[in-house]
């Protein structure tokens, strides 16, 4: 039968046999066969995954609470929809006594029965279980699926994960696999995530140790501050504006700004004096960077970072210190900014499904693969350009090992609650981040460990020992060119010292002597 009423009738029948004939006679065609929720098939497993107990032990307030439910199961589970269990509940206690199987005064003292609490099958268990769930999460989060339908649809689903890579993102950041357990401190936390910076698809993740134990994906859903990886998208906003990268900025600290009650500092308050902008991008000197934001505003930051494809709404740009990252972003986020910079602007989608198929092998859902140019592809080759040097002689020259054309830029978040570092070729960007709560999730300094500093030292490394892995026998991409169209010191000469490059300053003081 398909209707309602009719399942309800088959399942209670089904139901009181197997509780009085041996379960092989009866269930091994419609009652061990129909998905019956909490990932499911058949009565027993459902009985289990209820009420902890075998289907002939099951009570007939707790047989009819499932009964009810067989329509839509995953959406009706008590757990899920009470008022909606309860009600379906009532309604096949109506239909056992109209047809016999109970007496009304049966029906009137049957009570709700309680269910256990669900938790996840073993499939979920370990890395595994960060996966399936964002499948799930991806498939249903736009209303492309409803849960019942991938429960129920014996769909194929196709993910975007390379099996290699993603033994590689484990053993290489997974303190229980890397050598690390017992060095670094206990209630660390990382996230990583490697992407195809032309289609957004995902290559590999580390999300977590054990999703049965947290469910709180590290790379799609743990915020961090990201630092100094955000000052590129400030970098984007000075050449929109026409500000030629050879512009020259005092490097010195710390600081005063306007709208700051304190200094600011760069790290380890070191001074570089006069410096251009691709010296300060290579060392990520805070302070010519929130020259940059004086000129800019945090608004303008806040816009291109979300342009790039950051989606926090707690990126608004009302954050005095913007351009040195002191919004919280998830690894996900930062790797779409930076696809988009790899991709010559052009922004992608970042996914884990590739496709879905039907029991026909047909092809029901594709990936959505196709990207929009946010950013014009020269301005974004410029920032490909000053991103090389951190990786030259900057903050990551570890990563000169991968043996590839890399951009990077490093982060370290204010007080040291967070540590980051970004990287890609023209077609993959890596992302890897710590961060250290306390017992309450509140975020606090990440400790040195093992002679790694609390820094973006360690995010490097990990970074460094992935693609070195990931890019192995791969050819060496090179990156796009790029012509600086800009004027130094921007079209009016107003931006850092004026419109004098740091070898024609430094020949007039030639000269002055």
């Amino acid at each position: 039968t398909t209707s309602y009423l009719g399942k309800a009738r088959e399942a209670i029948l089904a139901l009181k046999i197997a509780q009085a004939q041996d379960k092989d006679q009866v269930l091994c065609n419609y009652m061990n066969t129909i998905y019956l929720g909490r990932g499911t098939y058949g009565i027993q497993a459902a009985a289990k995954a209820y009420f902890g107990k075998d289907a002939k032990d099951l009570t007939m307030p707790e047989a009819a609470m499932i009964a009810g439910i067989i329509p839509s199961p995953s959406s009706w589970d008590p757990a899920v929809d009470p008022e909606q269990a309860q009600a379906r509940f009532t309604r096949v206690l109506r239909i056992m006594q109209e047809d016999g199987y109970i007496t009304a005064q049966e029906q009137q003292e049957a009570q709700f029965p309680q269910t256990i609490e669900y938790t996840q099958q073993n499939s979920y268990q370990g890395a595994n279980g960060y996966l399936l769930q964002m499948v799930r999460d991806e498939l249903t989060g736009d209303g492309t699926f409803s849960a019942e339908q991938l429960d129920t649809g014996g769909y194929a689903i196709v993910t975007t994960i390379d099996k290699s890579k993603q033994d590689i993102m484990y053993s290489v950041v997974s303190p229980a696999q890397n050598g690390m357990q017992g060095v670094i401190p206990d209630g660390m936390e990382f996230g990583g995530i490697s992407v195809n910076a032309k289609d957004g698809s995902i290559i590999s993740v580390y999300a977590g140790e054990d999703y049965l134990t947290k469910q709180l994906n590290q790379a799609t859903q743990s915020v961090y501050e990201i630092g100094s990886t955000m000052k590129p998208m400030a970098l984007l906003g000075a050449i929109q504006e026409g500000v030629n990268l050879d512009t020259v900025f005092n490097g010195n600290s710390p600081r005063k700004f306007d709208g700051i009650a304190d200094p600011v500092g760069n790290f380890g308050n070191m001074s570089y004096g006069n410096v251009n902008l691709y010296t300060a991008t290579a060392q990520s000197l805070n302070t010519v960077y929130m020259d940059v934001q004086a000129k800019l505003g945090t608004q303008r930051i806040a816009e291109i970072a979300k342009e790039a494809g950051a989606e926090s709404d707690a990126l608004d740009g009302t954050n005095p210190f913007t351009v040195l990252g002191n919004n919280a972003l998830t690894t996900k986020d930062v790797a779409r900014m930076y696809a988009t910079i790899a991709n010559q602007g052009n922004r992608p989608n970042i996914h884990i499904v590739s496709s879905v198929k039907n029991t026909d092998g047909e092809d029901i859902y594709k990936a959505p693969t196709d990207t929009t140019q946010v950013f014009d592809a020269n301005d974004t080759a410029l920032v490909t350009k000053a991103m090389t040097g951190t990786v030259q002689n900057g903050t990551a020259t570890e990563a000169l090992a991968v043996g590839h054309n890399l951009a990077m830029k490093t982060g370290t978040a204010n007080d040291s609650y967070a540590a980051s570092a970004v990287g890609f070729t023209p077609s993959v960007v890596s992302v890897f981040a710590m961060w250290y709560p306390d017992a309450n999730g509140n975020p606090q300094e990440v400790p040195a460990f093992g002679g790694w500093s609390g820094g973006s030292d360690y995010p490097v490394h990990l970074f460094t020992q992935y693609m070195t892995q990931a890019l192995a026998g791969t050819d060496n991409e090179t990156f796009p060119n790029a012509v600086d169209h800009g004027k130094v010191g921007g079209s009016d000469g107003s931006w850092g010292l004026g419109s004098q490059t740091l070898q024609q300053m430094q020949e007039a003081q030639r000269k002055a002597q």
